[in-house]
């Protein structure tokens, strides 16, 4: 017979005294106290109270968390990462990932599984979700491949990917553009969203000339916003990184087009000559383009045209990185290293303000997801507390990720997660 769960300590309650509670929607920060239960030991936290002077009932079990000079938001959703999980375990896995996820403010993510696994997809997204709901740290929501083992050569089966869960779809430019045209077409019908990174193979990678590789994302992401205006397809473009990309979607957005995009904080932080000082941990796909895009990029943060700042989480093995620029794999980890760059570079320096800054993390993100985007009354309680003022040296004994490929590594920042509520992250 299965073990009983005592529930005799349940609820429990947690109070968080005097913290300002951030609306991105009113452009305001109060002051307030967040009254927290957990009904049993399955449950998830929900949000029994938000006011002044709150009170517990005297009878049940209450952790109380001084809140001054702390700031409270809706936890942040990340809608591009990969888990590793099957496939590729030594690099990364779900309890590693979520964990990462969990510790970098996050309270729900989008995870895009290894193109490499061998099974049916059905089987992939199963096994992700099972496992996901059984060691993650926060729920994880997956988008399945678009094609048959990413290959981008036949279209998968939509509706049993829907029936087995999967939240969205994914394209990283392998489809052609009667395929890409044709998936489009069936997504609509069921007002299912799309993510697409808009890039050419060979083309759009690391290794490719700047003007070439600027020149294939802006040419795949036009072809992907024809398409979308003419299907009506709910279109997500992703990890976007040049100046003529920011453009395009600004101009489809103004037609009325369905598409939403993000960017990572890569390409608001670096340049390609910044290569030349991180090496292959700079590495990264699409490649780092000029000052000039970088710019454009942070100007389309601020101004609405992109919707969201997501990790891009790619793990890779320090022995990889090690090979050379023409071998190495792209890509970085940054889980745990969002807040603190978008702090850094984009809120400390007046490009954006801390408003701003959380409705690409958390309240745009969740919307795009059909998530709560708010700490509201009666909702689960995914909440980050913040430490705006916190200054630290970053080092790899802070990362939770298995893998450490970061080029941020002893670098100087100031604002940190204090803590997160988001289920099992507590």
């Amino acid at each position: 017979m299965p073990a009983r769960v005592n529930n005799a300590a349940y609820p429990r309650y947690t109070l968080i005294t005097h913290v300002r509670l951030i609306d991105p929607a009113s452009r305001l920060s109060e002051d307030c106290d967040l009254l927290l239960v957990r009904k049993s030991v399955e449950a998830s936290a929900a949000i029994a109270a938000v006011g002044a002077n709150l009170k517990p009932p005297t009878d049940a079990p209450v952790t109380r968390i001084r809140g001054s000079g702390l700031y409270a938001c809706r936890s942040f959703v990340d809608l591009h990462m990969h888990v590793c999980e099957p496939g590729a375990m030594y690099k990364e896995d779900i309890r590693t990932a979520t964990t990462a996820a969990a510790s970098g403010g996050f309270g729900d993510v989008l995870a895009i599984p290894s193109p490499a696994v061998i099974w049916h997809e059905e089987e992939t997204l199963d096994y992700i979700r099972s496992n996901a709901a059984a060691v993650g740290r926060i729920p994880v929501f997956v988008a399945a491949h678009l094609t048959r083992g990413g290959t981008g050569k036949e279209l998968c089966d939509v509706d049993s990917l829907l029936a087995h869960g999967a939240t969205a779809f994914y394209d990283d430019g392998a489809s052609s553009p009667t395929l890409l045209y044709a998936a489009m077409e069936r997504l609509s019908q069921s007002d299912t969203l799309l993510l697409l990174r808009a890039r050419t193979a060979g083309v759009t990678s690391s290794a490719a000339p700047l003007k070439a590789a600027r020149a294939a994302e802006a040419a795949a992401v036009a072809s992907a916003l024809a398409m979308a205006e003419i299907t009506g397809c709910r279109l997500h473009l992703t990890v976007i990184s040049t100046a003529l990309s920011v453009e395009l979607i600004r101009a489809a957005k103004a037609r009325g087009v369905r598409v939403t995009c993000d960017t990572a904080p890569q390409y608001f932080t670096l340049t390609r000559t910044d290569l030349l000082y991180y090496g292959n941990l700079a590495k990264v796909e699409p490649p780092l383009c000029s000052a000039a895009d970088r710019e454009a990029i942070i100007a389309g943060l601020a101004d609405g045209t992109i919707d969201c700042i997501v990790s891009d989480h790619t793990p890779e093995t320090a022995a990889d990185k090690r090979k050379s620029t023409t071998d190495a794999p792209a890509g970085m980890i940054g889980l745990q290293t969002v807040f603190a760059l978008g702090m850094r570079e984009l809120v400390i320096p007046g490009k954006l303000d801390l408003y701003r800054l959380i409705e690409l993390l958390s309240v745009n993100p969740a919307r795009i997801l059909g998530l709560s985007d708010s700490i509201t009354v009666g909702g689960d309680a995914k909440i980050t507390l913040l430490d705006l003022s916190r200054e630290y040296t970053l080092t790899s004994a802070m990362l939770d990720s298995r893998s450490q490929n970061c080029p941020w590594m002893g670098q100087t920042f100031q604002g940190t997660v204090k803590r997160n509520f988001s289920r099992t992250a507590e």
